[in-house]
Order: C-alpha cells, then sequence, then structure tokens
C-alpha cells in the first residue's frame, strides 16, 4: 500500500499558488502595467490586513474601480488590477512581517498562514473566471475574502440555471456552496 506524502503535497500546493501569483503579477505588468504608477501602501487595520483607499470607506468587499481605470481599461481589467496590486501590498506587508528580527514566532506564523490563503485565493479566483468565461459568460470578475465569495458578471438577468452553474463552478474550485456565493451584477 502507497503511503500518502503529506508534506509534498503541501510544498507542491504552495509551489502552485505562488506561481499563480508570479503569473497574475506578470500578466497585470504586461497587459496593464504603468511604470510610473503610484507606489504608496493602502490603509490596514489594527491587525495588519490591508484595505484599498475607497473614498466612500467601504470595506475591499464593495470596492469600485474608479471612472478614469473603468474608462481607460475597462470594468473588469481595473477590478482585476486593482485586486493584484491589493493583493501584492497585502503579501508585502506580510513578508515584512516574516522577515522582522523583532516578529515573534507566532506572528511570522500567522503572516506566513495569511500569505498562503492569499495566494490560495488568487489561484482560485483566477480559475473561477476562467471557467465562468468557458461556461460562456462574456465577463466574471471574482473576489474571495473570509468565507464570501463575490462574483460580478455582466448579465443583470441571470437565470435560475445559470445561476446554479455559477455555483457549482465555485464549489468545485473552493469547496463552498450557495451560502458563501454573492452574484453581482454589473450596471451597464
Amino acid at each position: 500500500m502507497k503511503k500518502l506524502d503529506v508534506k509534498g503535497c503541501l510544498r507542491r500546493r504552495k509551489l502552485w499558488g505562488i506561481l499563480a501569483v508570479i503569473c497574475c503579477v506578470v500578466l497585470c505588468f504586461t497587459f496593464f502595467g504603468n511604470h510610473e504608477e503610484d507606489t504608496t501602501l493602502p490603509p490596514s487595520d489594527s491587525q495588519g490586513n490591508v484595505t484599498p483607499s475607497q473614498p466612500n470607506g467601504s470595506d475591499s468587499s464593495n470596492w469600485q474601480p474608479s471612472k478614469e481605470d473603468i474608462d481607460s481599461k475597462g470594468y473588469y481589467a481595473a477590478y482585476r488590477l486593482e485586486r493584484e496590486k491589493v493583493r501584492a501590498n497585502q503579501i508585502e506587508l506580510l513578508n515584512g512581517i516574516v522577515n522582522n528580527a523583532n516578529s515573534t514566532a507566532e506572528e511570522k506564523k500567522n503572516a506566513q498562514n495569511k500569505i498562503m490563503i492569499i495566494t490560495d485565493n488568487m489561484g482560485q479566483e483566477l480559475q473561477i473566471e476562467q471557467l465562468l468565461q468557458a461556461k460562456g459568460f462574456n465577463e466574471a470578475a471574482v473576489f474571495i475574502q473570509d468565507e464570501k465569495i463575490c462574483i460580478v458578471l455582466e448579465d443583470n438577468m441571470l437565470s435560475t440555471d445559470a445561476a446554479a452553474q455559477v455555483v457549482d463552478i465555485v464549489k468545485s474550485i473552493t469547496g463552498k456552496g450557495m451560502e458563501s456565493v454573492v452574484i453581482v451584477p454589473k450596471n451597464a
């Protein structure tokens, strides 16, 4: 009987997550990169969770791209670009904790766990977006945070069958069911 190599599986999963992050960053810079962008870090809350700067003060799960970004890149491209910027800043801040000699072992472990969660979420978001496009949805933007999965779709009148298809795709990737999925129609 063959033994399951749990450590090897975890290492491979971690490497795939890191690879997904690197691919997302490279693709974003390749297609949307502006080398003179503002590099200031977004604000963070008392636990060190990074949230994007927003004029209306809402949380990051309700973030909307700026009018200028939508006009120049399109809504979905602008959304994805901002999502990747926020995630890159989160990872940078967490890496700062991991590499700080003054951080306790528990703080470093928590930061490493958050990095793993972020990279897993990034890979899952990309997979869900690609599968939704493969199933005939023109565009989709996915944001996974904690136990909620927000999906912005072009279709304002989503049928019950189409909504079930979206939930099935999410469940196949994340293992989370209908109670975790929020489908938001993008207003034209």
